[in-house]
This record gives structure tokens, sequence and C-alpha cells, in this order.
């Protein structure tokens, strides 16, 4: 027959009690045949430490949705889209966070290049780890959408990065779009306006802060 051991620490002053919960219910708590250390949950937040974890774990999520149709003339330049800027503050400045964007673009007219590309911003300033190599001519961008010459498609516009802030200070993140030819994109949705055959679509910013 196995046996349970109670190993009081002679070191310590404190005393610790097994309390049991008020319930009618017979429970039962199976221990694992391995060693460990039991994790305590915060009893204000019923958060588990997140220094506990084990890398790659994630510690929290928060998502920014916006529903809304935005219009930019664009001509090279780059212009601040601010539907979907997301806050984090990371609980472990070893910790990580993983930035998933997913924007839709449309165009209001037909032509060519109509190409729509974007760029991530941490606190107001490039993310240098979101953008491509630099070229003196090329543009560094962290996504890009495909060559569509209708009002009535959609550019998806995606970026999966994960940065390392550094920080246990709140953080945002924000986004640019920039495009050609003084073209007029519509973030959120298609080209030719309220139409059945047009369509409206969320952009969306995902922020996973995951353990280091």
């Amino acid at each position: 027959m196995s046996k349970i051991t109670l190993e009081p620490n002679s070191s310590g002053a404190g005393t610790f009690s097994i309390v049991s919960p008020d319930s009618n219910t017979n429970r039962t708590l199976n221990l694992p045949d391995a060693s460990g250390n039991i994790i305590a949950a915060d009893s204000s937040t019923g958060r588990f430490d997140s220094s506990n974890m084990p890398a790659g774990s994630v510690i929290q999520v928060v998502q920014t949705i916006d529903d809304g149709a935005e219009a930019f003339s664009l001509d090279g330049t780059f212009a601040d889209y601010t539907g979907i800027t997301t806050s984090i503050t990371p609980t472990s400045s070893s910790n990580k966070v993983l930035i998933k964007v997913v924007m839709y673009f449309g165009i209001t007219n037909n032509g060519d290049n109509p190409f729509p590309v974007m760029k991530i911003h941490r606190d107001g300033s490039d993310l240098s780890i979101a953008k491509g190599e630099t070229s003196a001519d090329r543009r560094e961008v962290s996504g890009g959408g495909g060559l569509i010459e209708l009002r009535s498609g959609l550019n998806c516009v995606v970026s999966d990065i994960l940065d390392s802030p550094n920080t246990t200070n709140t953080i945002t993140y924000s986004i640019q779009v920039s495009g050609f030819d003084n073209r007029t994109f519509l973030i959120g949705a298609t080209g030719e306006g309220d139409s059945i055959s047009g369509a409206s679509v969320v952009s969306t910013m995902t922020l996973m802060e995951i353990a280091g």
C-alpha cells in the first residue's frame, strides 16, 4: 500500500492548513506518479504566475477588431490606420509578443498596380523585425496585397511577427498603410460602394504574450 507523508519545514514558522470546500459532494484528488511542484493561481485574478509557465505558453491574448470602411488616397507615402491599434502589458520583460494582423483592402477605381502594403509600428516607431531588407528604392514593409484590378475584389494583407519588447510597460502596436498612383484604397470593403456584388469585412490585430 502506498503511503502519504507530510514533511514540515523545520526553518519555517507559518501554519499551513488543508481546508475542504463547502460542498455535499464527495471528491477525489488524484496525485500524479511524478515529482513536481503545485503552481498556485492568484486568488484575485485566477491567473498563474507567468514565471512558472513553461517557455512557449500563452500568457494573455488581446484583440482589436475594426468592422468599418476607411478610405486612403496613397501615392507611395504612408498613412496611419488606427482602426486596429492594440495595446498589451507584458507580465515579464523576458516574454515575447506574437503579433497577428489580417487586413482587407478594396480599390475604388480599376487600373494597373493597385498594390497596397502595410507596416507595423511599436509605440509609434517602425518595428524593425517586421520589415523587409533595406533597399535603396523598395519600401521596407510588413506585408502586401496582390494585384487586383477590379473594384469588386479584395486584397488580403497578413503579417505574423514574434516581437521581443523587453519591457513590462504597456506597449501599443499600430499600422501604417501605403499604395501607388494616388489610388483610393478602402480598408474593410470592396470598392464598388453599397452594392449586392460588394462586401464589407473585418480587419483584426491579435496580440499574444508568449512566455520566454
